[in-house]
């Protein structure tokens, strides 16, 4: 499961089958005498096109499957066309020629009265009054008309009903229905958007059509709103009659076990001990590789709670699985390098690889943060902790405060801070951002004023 999307049932490792089997079935019981949509939701990356993949594999020969990827038409005129196109194609037989020239002739029709549609609203909101916009948009809808060969007296309402009685017949004789698959719609503009809508809107009435539409629903809403659809989680809810989500929230500990870990049993030696026991006690709750400074029981049970909590806020950035693919990728491409380079006789690989464990995840999130003095032992201003992301703050003040021997230290305004040692900390950081000065000062040309700068890290205050 390093690529996605995925293309064989057997590659699943996030129970999408459950899910993709049953709205097979649903679709292959579903009588091929009225239409019907499903909608897919999921955020960005959490498998939509892969639970499309595992429908399909499920649908039986009943189901004529057509997949549309409207992001791979250029121009939004052609969407209504090309689909209608593709239909006709689809259908295939001869014998069904009437068929094919009736649903053509519906789909460039429906771009027709679109284009006049469209034309006059955006006239009237350019402060065009009515007569003068209607002209312009009629002007508009026959040179469309002249480019599709569609300007016939015979109303939509007429050829609709025609395309209906064809499709109908199809469907009985040769007990199918027609599947259609569209994928990637959150990717459109807005008013490429409502033209796929538009023609969901267009079939809907279709005897044996179904439609299974994967979306970023969120995405989709923002888009619809920005055209001034007030209400677009009504609208959608009008257009599809099923509704299936994608959940990624719970499943970071199954990524880890599926993806992550069977790669890390390649490093060697104490590279891939050590990154495993960072693993286990971040992301799987393991209090034996989990370290603690001291035995006290308020102390294990704060610090515990500061594990956990670290867990939970990874979730939000690693669970969608096109998220956590990238995110493997940078982690076992940097992991042992950063190790070995920081691996010495004071190492503690008990607590340091933890340390490294979460410095390079946090550089995947937000490599900005990865500052010594947002992560060291340096005293931090209220209101620069009250800014800090949950997830660094949690690193920062509940983590690394207490696993190492640490002090109050007061301030010249008297105010206090843990004060701990924390060469490990910049070492890490030094090895992950690599700044361009520190690698001139450590230089044979740097002076020995500047090497000790270095050595005190004074340059990153």
């Amino acid at each position: 499961m390093n690529h996605l999307p995925l293309l064989n049932l057997e590659d699943d490792k996030l129970s999408f089958q459950e899910t993709s089997k049953s709205i097979a079935e649903f679709i292959n019981d579903f009588p091929n005498t009225i239409p019907y949509s499903i909608a897919i939701y999921g955020n960005w990356g959490s498998g939509k096109s892969t639970m499309l993949n595992f429908i399909e594999k499920d649908l039986d020969e009943n189901n004529v499957v057509l997949r549309f990827n409207p992001w791979e038409i250029l121009n939004e005129e052609n969407l209504i066309p090309t689909l209608f196109e593709e239909i006709a194609f689809a259908i295939g037989q001869e014998k069904y020629k009437k068929l094919k020239q009736t649903l053509l002739a519906y789909g460039r029709k429906i771009c027709t009265t679109g284009a006049k549609i469209a034309s006059r609203t955006l006239l009237e909101s350019q402060g065009f009054n009515e007569d003068s916009s209607t002209a312009i948009a009629d002007f508009n809808s026959g040179i469309v008309d002249s480019i599709f060969d569609s300007n016939s007296p015979k109303p939509l309402s007429k050829r609709k009903k025609e395309l209906e009685i064809e499709l109908q017949k199809w469907a009985k004789e040769e007990n199918k229905k027609l599947t259609i698959i569209i994928d990637e719609v959150d990717r459109l503009f807005p008013s490429e958007i409502v033209e796929i809508f538009k023609i969901i809107k267009a079939t809907i009435s279709f005897p044996g059509v179904i439609f299974i539409v994967a979306m970023d629903k969120n995405s989709v809403m923002d888009s619809l709103r920005s055209i001034n659809i007030t209400r677009p989680d009504e609208y959608l809810i009008k257009l599809f009659q099923q509704r299936y989500y994608i959940d990624s929230e719970f499943q970071l500990q199954t990524l880890f076990k599926e993806i992550l870990n069977p790669r890390v049993q390649k490093f060697n030696g104490n590279a891939k001990k050590s990154l495993q026991k960072a693993i286990n006690a971040i992301i799987f709750f393991d209090e034996e590789d989990r370290y603690y400074l001291r035995e006290d029981e308020n102390y294990i049970k704060d610090l515990g709670f500061a594990y956990n909590q670290i867990y939970h806020q990874l979730r939000a950035f690693l669970s969608i699985p096109r998220s956590f693919i990238n995110y493997s990728h940078f982690l076992l491409s940097n992991w042992e390098k950063y190790y070995n380079s920081i691996f010495d006789e004071e190492f503690n690989d008990e607590r340091d690889n933890i340390i490294l464990f979460l410095f390079i995840t946090i550089a995947y999130i937000d490599p900005h943060v990865i500052k010594f003095n947002t992560l060291g032992d340096r005293n931090i201003e209220d209101k620069t902790l009250e800014d800090l992301p949950n997830l660094i703050f949690t690193v920062r003040v509940r983590l690394l405060n207490k696993i190492f021997k640490s002090e109050r230290t007061k301030t010249e305004r008297n105010t206090y801070y843990e004060k701990f040692n924390d060469e490990i900390i910049k070492k890490i950081i030094l090895k992950i951002k690599q700044y361009p000065d520190h690698n001139y000062i450590i230089s044979n040309n740097a002076s020995a004023q500047q090497r000790t700068e270095v050595k005190n890290n004074s340059f990153l205050n």
